[in-house]
């Protein structure tokens, strides 16, 4: 028996064995450019608005124009970007629809909004409830809890100990 032989026949068995075991992987299943790419982070806002925008600051003379869905959408289809999350960049309230009702056209490139809500008033549950019965609103930016009179950073576990008082 030649030598090719009695290592050639084993190392192809061990290949088909592999080849159909549980050993082996395909590898990935789409290739990279087929990868949906969704930006976590956007904000939308209109600084020619009657009511204006309470950020960018009128001085900030790169941020302060109208970002709208237009631009967005132009920008992710140059860019390959599928969809997005919106975070709301105004402290008012009713600009949390504003953004729902600007981009209820496309909800498969607008996935949701983490909205803001004053936390720690009188008004948070209610809001929440209102709000969180669109299922695109899945969040709170945390930025500024109110208790009382008083507006404070929202710190480390801040947040729950406002959430406990009101529940």
């Amino acid at each position: 028996m030649k030598l090719s032989s009695l290592v050639g026949w084993p190392l192809l068995s061990l290949a088909w064995a592999l080849l159909f075991s549980s050993c082996y992987s395909p590898g990935p299943q789409k290739p990279f450019e087929q990868l949906q790419v969704i930006d976590t982070h956007i904000h939308l806002y209109d600084t020619n608005r009657s009511e204006g925008v309470d950020w960018p600051p009128v001085e900030d003379k790169v941020l302060y124009r109208p970002v709208l869905t237009e631009h967005f959408d132009a920008m992710a289809d140059q860019e390959g970007i599928a969809s997005t999350v919106i975070v709301e960049a105004s402290s008012r309230v009713e600009d949390n629809q504003w953004v729902l009702d600007l981009v209820k056209h496309d909800p498969d490139r607008y996935l949701a909004l983490v909205g803001n809500l004053p936390i720690g008033t009188d008004e948070f549950a209610g809001l929440l409830d209102r709000f969180s019965k669109d299922s695109r609103f899945v969040g709170i930016r945390m930025r500024i809890v109110r208790v009382g009179k008083i507006s404070l950073p929202m710190r480390y576990g801040g947040i729950w100990a406002c959430l406990r008082k009101k529940a």
